[in-house]
């Protein structure tokens, strides 16, 4: 269930699709949509998509989450192909303090094969200057599991050339057969001041992580 797996991820204020979150929301009136595309070798080969989630700022420092349905396609001797739980969400500022800031997100995911509903609290902190740093705490009831799944991630964002940033993250998170801990890093670039357009290679640590994966995503702001 945990973003660190499937790099479904709410993606971040920060940058678009990163793990971490970003301790910052959609002002009011506006709506961002973002979506991604992540090869992974699990071992053997799965694509999925789209990854998408839409968020839209209700003023005051909340917005509204909605996750669509990610379709996951594995090669013939893996199996497990078909649509991901869509999700429901908010996302709520807690405060800034000078350079930092921090938020609360609380979701709810939906099995469509009618399975219980189960409920992903976060918390984000964040320091905003020349040097990005974002961190967050998690945790899910997965209510299908009976169990309490827990996980953290650390996200550095620095500027390389012009509007072109680099970025390092890593996340860990618990799994029913042991925890899983994931290295990643890319690249992004603003093609224009309302859109973000991002590259990513990773590598898993332990045997419930993906061996490696890459992939593209793209975030817009209206």
């Amino acid at each position: 269930m945990f973003r660190v797996l499937i790099l479904l991820l709410f993606a971040s204020p920060l940058q678009a699709q990163v793990v971490t979150e970003g301790a910052a929301v959609t002002s009011g009136g506006r709506m961002s949509v973002e979506a991604a595309v992540t090869v992974t070798d699990e071992p053997g080969m799965v694509l999925s998509g789209p990854e998408a989630l839409v968020r839209v700022g209700l003023g005051r420092g909340v917005e509204a989450r909605a996750g669509l349905p990610d379709y996951r396609r594995s090669g013939r001797e893996l199996g497990g192909d078909g649509f991901s739980a869509p999700s429901l969400g908010l996302g709520l500022e807690v405060g800034a303090w000078g350079r930092w800031a921090a938020a609360l997100v609380t979701t709810l995911s939906m099995p469509l094969d009618g399975g219980p509903v189960s409920p992903l609290g976060v918390l984000a902190v964040e320091y905003g200057g020349a040097v990005t740093v974002g961190a967050h705490l998690e945790g899910v009831w997965d209510r299908a599991e009976a169990r309490v799944e827990t996980g953290a991630a650390l996200l550095v964002i620095a500027p390389v050339a012009g509007p072109v940033s680099a970025f390092g993250e890593v996340s860990t998170a618990t799994q029913p057969d042991g925890r899983a801990t994931v290295l990643m890093g890319g690249a992004i670039v603003p093609p224009a001041p309302w859109i973000e357009v991002e590259a990513r290679v990773g590598v898993g640590l332990g045997a419930p992580a993906p061996r490696a994966f890459g992939g593209l995503a793209a975030r817009a702001t209206f």
